[in-house]
């Protein structure tokens, strides 16, 4: 539990119990609760994404790390670039793994009209349909991914923005719990499938950084950032604006859950365009920098 405290302890508890809590309400005090099939899978894939993040880097990225063998003068900063590439390639994957699902399953439904168009959120839209096979698997696997995020948060290398990756974490999967549960789904895929794109760019970023392979990390980090404006600070804004003035909101309280916390995800999104915008900085103004890593603080760098 490397760089926890007692408060980081308790909070993460706290917040656990505040996520369990609101997935109990839902099954319990809605007519719209979760279905025993579901809770069934969402606990078997919680469980095999636990052992996932466990096994991964020690089968697999560890040992990318270790071919590619990239100098490291330091033998405790080798180690601990190793520790975090790893984390990293394993994030990779498993991002990789939900965009490629999730255009699947958008490009499967007939409401889908683009990414330049949100009218098809509406179109022939009844809360109480039964929710689609596709859906249902995507959006607890999402689920049962994040929940495990929360779970290995400590176990895992820790960043500086640990605090702000932490709040995102319980704000998505309170948004997941949500919308899922009110069938508020074709607005939730749309925003997981559009954050994936950057997710894999921002993992392959910094572990092409860790593996000192800096010009290529300089390139995905640039195009990660023209992704992240469009997909994060331009596209989910509208998302939001859709949601916001939708002839559901007053319809529904569960659509001023979801609102609200799809408007805490923009001052995060912004944030981090700020560390992305930050780490480009760094290295224009230090070209001698050893590496690109939008995960260490600035005055880290100093000393690499």
């Amino acid at each position: 539990m490397e760089g926890a405290t007692g408060f980081d302890v308790m909070s993460q508890v706290l917040s656990s119990a505040i996520i369990l809590l609101t997935v109990w309400t839902f099954m319990y005090k809605t007519p719209l609760h979760l279905e025993a099939e579901d809770v069934q899978y969402l606990a078997w894939s919680l469980a095999a994404f636990c052992l996932f993040r466990i096994c991964w880097p020690v089968i697999f990225s560890r040992r990318v790390f270790d071919l590619v063998n990239p100098a490291y003068d330091d033998p405790s900063l080798r180690t601990k670039s190793r520790d975090k590439c790893a984390s990293h390639l394993n994030k990779l994957f498993m991002h990789s793994f939900f965009l490629i699902w999730g255009l699947v399953v958008l490009r499967e439904q007939e409401w889908f009209e683009g990414w330049t168009s949100t009218k098809g959120i509406w179109d022939d839209w009844d809360p109480q349909d039964v929710r689609p096979v596709p859906y249902r698997r995507y959006y607890l696997t999402q689920l049962s991914f994040f929940l495990s995020s929360l779970a290995m948060q400590f176990f895992e290398p820790r960043s500086h923005d640990f605090v702000a990756l932490l709040a995102h974490h319980y704000v998505s999967a309170t948004l997941i719990i949500v919308s899922y549960c009110f069938r508020c789904h074709r607005i939730g895929l749309l925003v997981l499938v559009s954050r994936e794109v950057t997710d894999v760019m921002i993992h392959l970023a910094r572990a092409f950084g860790l593996l000192k392979f800096t010009k290529v990390a300089e390139a995905t980090l640039a195009l990660m950032l023209v992704l992240w404006f469009f997909t994060r600070n331009l596209f989910h804004p509208i998302v939001c604006w859709a949601a916001f003035f939708s002839p559901l909101v007053q319809q529904h309280t569960a659509w001023v859950i979801c609102n609200s916390l799809l408007a805490m995800l923009i001052p995060l999104d912004l944030y981090y365009l700020f560390l992305g915008l930050e780490a480009v900085v760094r290295r224009i103004r230090n070209p001698t920098l050893a590496q690109i890593d939008p995960d260490a603080p600035a005055n880290q760098k100093k000393h690499q």
